[in-house]
């Protein structure tokens, strides 16, 4: 499959599967495939990983020395919607890591105003527009990996008042100098120079290489094995789980021509001779191995998404404190990602603009997330063995930190001051 198709499902994953993701078993018949369609549920594990990854980036405030006034003005509105350029870039994170890739567009309003005040008034400094990376036509890359030029898809809504739905297919083209726009027949409807010297079409991708497919799509791909293994659950706990009703008749038994089956409810009775009816119950062996195997794959998931080490299970400490290291590892290398995008994206908007900005943008390079509860039985175990202050000074401030992340630096240097005021021991507090 190639990376369009599996960005494609990500996002429908992402989105919700359904009915029409499930697989027909071999000579089913289709009136009972659609009745499993009917009623199949999804529990979305995309989703909420995708997002909880993302908000540890998040929690942390991006570090910006802007100090040009139209660039300021994309601070507050990065998409000409009304979006400040965290809420923009947080959106554009998560979209960027359920795919492994996303893209933007950074372009420049049709009508500028003339003075510097009339660009303020009127907005007139360049925006916003995230690309769903699947959108892609056609590209190619320059010799530094960026894009050469870039052919994207967009729906494009004609509508009129009181009309009926009316849209469009069209291609954008972009390079280092031009732009072009085509309709769906793919002819030329528009087209003008920009002479950024670059494509102001740029990428992001966990690997630094276009086009790649990141590992949350995995999850995507076992999420629809689980719905089909529910589904198939489901077929067996309707036909197997209910005990079936026997009688025994003798060798020689011979039905008579006008007998009919025997059927059974809640408002009738069962009359027999001889031998008294009974139940038996199915094995409940098959749906014990679908049960153990969605598990088994939710814990996959749970690996994928790096959130088995939240979970509480009793593994040993050393390999949770892997774990850990490769959450963090993996959310440095997402915010760098981050950092040079936005950089980017700001040097476009300045070529844009005629204008050369100073500005830095700092995403962040550190990340601490860690078992508190066995962090803190750690140091007190530590703080036993009579330890010397500073030690504990340093054990304090680092689980301070990794308690509070979110904290402002002002107010964590506070809570420093006062560790390090501590009494050395408890019969100084005494």
């Amino acid at each position: 499959m190639d990376p369009i198709e599996r960005w494609r499902f990500a996002k429908k994953a992402y989105d919700g599967l359904g009915g029409e993701d499930l697989v027909q078993f071999p000579r089913e018949i289709d009136d009972k495939f659609d009745n499993r369609k009917k009623i199949a549920y999804y529990v979305n594990y995309i989703a909420p990983k995708t997002k909880q990854f993302i908000s540890y980036i998040f929690q942390k405030k991006t570090m910006r020395d802007i100090k040009s006034p139209q660039l300021q003005l994309m601070l507050k509105d990065a998409d000409n919607k009304g979006n400040d350029i965290d809420t923009f870039m947080k959106t554009f994170a998560v979209n960027a890591k359920l795919r492994g890739t996303n893209i933007v567009l950074v372009d420049m309003p049709e009508h500028l105003g003339d003075t510097l005040a009339d660009q303020l008034k009127e907005r007139g400094v360049p925006y916003l527009v995230e690309i769903p990376p699947e959108s892609i036509v056609q590209y190619k890359l320059d010799k530094f990996g960026k894009f050469e030029f870039v052919i994207f898809e967009e729906i494009v809504d004609n509508t009129e008042p009181f009309g009926d739905l009316q849209q469009e297919t069209i291609y954008r083209y972009y390079d280092k100098t031009s732009w072009a726009i085509y309709n769906e027949d793919k002819k030329l409807v528009s087209q003008g120079d920009h002479n950024l010297g670059v494509c102001p079409v740029l990428y992001i991708s966990e690997s630094n290489e276009f086009p790649y497919v990141g590992e949350f799509v995995q999850i995507a791909d076992i999420s629809k094995r689980i719905l089909n293994l529910r589904s198939e659950l489901d077929e067996i706990l309707r036909s197997q789980t209910f005990s079936v009703l026997t009688y025994e008749i003798p060798e020689n038994y011979k039905p008579d021509k006008d007998e009919t089956p025997i059927k059974l409810s809640t408002d009738n009775l069962l009359l027999y001779k001889g031998s008294k009816p009974e139940f038996i119950s199915p094995s409940e062996a098959p749906a014990r191995v679908y049960q153990d195997e969605i598990k088994r794959l939710e814990e996959v998931i749970d690996t994928i998404g790096y959130t088995d080490v939240l979970d509480g299970t009793n593994e040993s400490g050393i390999a949770k404190r892997y774990k850990f290291q490769m959450l963090n590892a993996s959310l440095v290398n997402f915010s760098q990602r981050l950092e040079n995008v936005e950089r980017s994206i700001f040097e476009v908007a300045s070529l844009w603009l005629g204008i050369k900005a100073e500005f830095t943008v700092n995403y962040p390079a550190e990340f601490n997330i860690k078992d508190m509860k066995e962090e803190i039985e750690i140091a007190s175990s530590m703080f036993e063995l009579g330890m010397p202050q500073s030690y504990k000074t340093v054990k304090l401030k680092e689980l301070v930190s990794a308690d509070m992340e979110s904290l402002d630096e002002e107010n964590l240097n506070e809570i420093y001051k006062e560790l390090e005021t501590l009494p050395h021991d408890r019969t100084e507090q005494e």
